[in-house]
């Protein structure tokens, strides 16, 4: 038994400053779109990839999708990204599924395998790092109300994996309340089922502004050198 990922590439990257969706701009001759798919593509346990994408994307994407075997055919993507994560769910075969953001090229396959082997087991769980800097609470006027303690706060990341009926009941719970969650896990804590954190990497960045794209280049290079060696 395998696992499903989705992958919601229907943003439009407002805060990459970019003519066209930040999905297509390329790192070393590949773009940041078929740098993710191809983990996912090359990862044994994966057996379908869902994408979710803008109308306008669409010819664009088709045209990319010929160079994979795993791309069901594309989901067209909402408003907010959960909704377009609700449209991709009804695609699902399988009974383990991932979510992971299209814009984070760098995930690599060991972290993948912990996620999964985790689901396997019965643990919901996402990839999250341990928070370097203080985090402080402000008011509406950025006067410092309290500081919370570094050590229990982690900055999350994707993939993260749930069962498909897990994270369906969650989603339609949260349409339901009208609950917008900003990633999938806060929707399967708000039914009350646990999640676990497993490890991720400081390498596993998402691709959002434009100093982004330099850090992309560097990670690139070291991971060239490390396969030099």
């Amino acid at each position: 038994m395998g696992y499903s990922v989705i992958i919601p590439a229907a943003g439009v990257g407002k805060r990459m400053k970019h003519h066209r969706n930040k999905l297509f701009i390329e790192l070393q001759g590949q773009s940041i779109l078929e740098r993710t798919l191809n983990i996912f593509e090359t990862h044994s346990l994966c057996d379908e990839i869902i994408i979710a994408v803008n109308k306008q994307d669409i010819h664009d994407i088709e045209q990319l999708r010929a160079q994979y075997t795993k791309i069901k055919p594309l989901v067209e993507g909402g408003v907010e990204r959960q909704h377009s994560i609700y449209h991709a769910l009804k695609h699902i075969e399988n009974d383990i599924v991932m979510v992971h953001d299209a814009a984070r090229p760098f995930v690599i396959h060991e972290q993948i395998n912990m996620l999964y082997q985790s689901v396997v087991e019965g643990q919901h769980a996402v990839l999250g790092v341990r928070a370097k800097d203080t985090i402080k609470i402000v008011d509406e006027h950025k006067i410092i109300k309290s500081t919370l303690d570094r050590n229990s706060i982690y900055h999350i990341q994707t993939p993260q994996a749930f069962t498909k009926k897990v994270l369906t009941k969650a989603y339609d719970d949260a349409f339901s309340k009208g609950i917008l969650g900003t990633d999938d896990a806060s929707l399967v804590e708000q039914s009350g089922i646990a999640v676990a954190i497993i490890e991720g990497s400081d390498t596993n960045i998402k691709i959002t502004t434009p100093i982004d794209i330099q850090l992309g280049e560097l990670i690139l290079q070291n991971m060239v050198k490390r396969n030099e060696r």
